[in-house]
């Protein structure tokens, strides 16, 4: 579950990167 949440904020930190 932990890892989840993990992989979930990674990929939104790359389409924040992607965004910017």
């Amino acid at each position: 579950m932990k890892r989840l949440m993990v992989m979930k904020h990674q990929r939104i930190k790359a389409v924040t990167l992607l965004s910017v």
